[in-house]
Formats: structure tokens, C-alpha cells, sequence
């Protein structure tokens, strides 16, 4: 159509000397460990909402409860605190070399 023509070509050029692999593969392998990294995470907050009925999480010492005659604030101080220590250590213990 209007005189000009493509060529869609199917090989695939050889890789240029001391080059390892292309940086599509590396870029969807790196993709693929963020994926399971991510659903890795997603699988561990999803059990620990799952069983935080039965962990007491935010009915814990600390946490401040002001109930009024129309509206309730909560501040989980307490359940923070023990949150954040817990992840600290998490991470500690992940990136310690």
C-alpha cells in the first residue's frame, strides 16, 4: 500500500563478541524474582491478617482508646511498637552479611 514494503525478518542477529546474554532476558529475569519477592510478601501479610484475630494485635498494652458519646478514636501505640521492633529485626536479619 502506497509503495511501501516491510520485511519482517525471524533470525535473530549472532550477539556482539564478550556480550553474555541479551538485556531483554536479564530484565525479565530480574522482573521474574521482583514477582515472587513480591508475592512472597503478599503471602505473608495475607497469613498474618488471616490469624491476627487470634495474636490479640492492637488490643495490646499501649494502645489508647477514647470512646465517645458519637465517634471512637483509637491510637495503636502499643501494637506499633511491637510491629515495628518485629520488622526491624526482620530486616536485620535479611540484610545482615
Amino acid at each position: 500500500m502506497y509503495g511501501h514494503s516491510f520485511r519482517v525478518s525471524s533470525r535473530l542477529s549472532p550477539p556482539a563478541p564478550g556480550f553474555r546474554g541479551s538485556a531483554r532476558i536479564r530484565l525479565m529475569a530480574e522482573l521474574g524474582k521482583l514477582l515472587l519477592v513480591l508475592g512472597g510478601m503478599a503471602v505473608i501479610v495475607g497469613a498474618l491478617l488471616l490469624f491476627a484475630g487470634r495474636l490479640h494485635l492492637g488490643h495490646l498494652p499501649g494502645d489508647i482508646v477514647v470512646r465517645g458519646r458519637h465517634a471512637t478514636f483509637y491510637l495503636p501505640l502499643g501494637t506499633s511498637l511491637l510491629l515495628s521492633v518485629a520488622i526491624s529485626l526482620i530486616l536485620w536479619l535479611f540484610y545482615r552479611k
